[in-house]
């Protein structure tokens, strides 16, 4: 499993962890053979789920995250499920044709996101922004999509990147879709909220069943 985007910071509050944030699953993306991770983001004040990270390829660094907000999830997912059906629907076309190294762009409407990445030991954070699909088949005749943007830090624009979440199989699409829905990132939190109370050494655990 690769590194955590960030360090986790775990606050005990009763039965429940208040402010946290860790990788609460991982995702086999066919296309590359890698494992990515997801991480949730709990805020500290309301205790509530804020965001999730996407991990996804950089061109130049190796460590690079796109962060989808909860109130984004919904149009995330439609728009991922109309680019599985365009993917799949051209996929045969190019199959049934013989093409070979073409490109295409699949106009499908994101929810405008940010990106963020380490570069010179540091973590770099884009402006939000709406990524492209691209639709490609390379000279042996596989096809896959990229959701891609090219990004720049915002607070220096000498640092940028540019990041693909690279999908070519339906299953692909739908492992991505179904760990990041709503109700299973919660049961992922709950899970480790359990996890957290009884690795806390200083818990009295046998004061909780009275």
């Amino acid at each position: 499993m690769k590194k955590f985007f960030l360090l986790c910071a775990f606050a005990l509050c009763s039965s429940v962890v208040s402010a946290q944030e860790f990788v609460y699953d991982t995702f086999l993306n066919i296309a590359t053979g890698d494992w990515y991770d997801l991480e949730v983001y709990i805020d500290d004040e309301t205790n509530t789920i804020d965001h999730i990270f996407i991990e996804v390829d950089g061109e130049y660094s190796d460590e690079v995250f796109i962060k989808v907000k909860v109130e984004q999830l919904n149009s995330f997912h439609t728009a991922l499920r109309k680019v599985k059906s365009k993917f799949l629907e051209w996929e045969q076309v190019a199959k049934d044709n013989g093409v070979t190294d073409f490109d295409k762009e699949i106009e499908v409407d994101f929810p405008e996101i940010e990106a963020y990445w380490r570069e010179a030991d540091d973590w770099k954070d884009s402006f939000a922004a709406e990524p492209y699909v691209l639709f490609v088949v390379d000279e042996e005749g596989d096809a896959y999509v990229g959701i891609t943007d090219t990004v720049t830090d915002w607070e220096d624009d000498d640092y940028y990147d540019t990041y693909m979440l690279i999908l070519n199989a339906s299953v692909d699409f739908d492992d991505l879709i179904n760990k990041t829905k709503l109700s299973y990132i919660q049961e992922k939190v709950r899970e480790k909220n359990v996890d957290s109370l009884f690795e806390q050494e200083s818990s009295n655990v046998d004061a909780l069943f009275t």
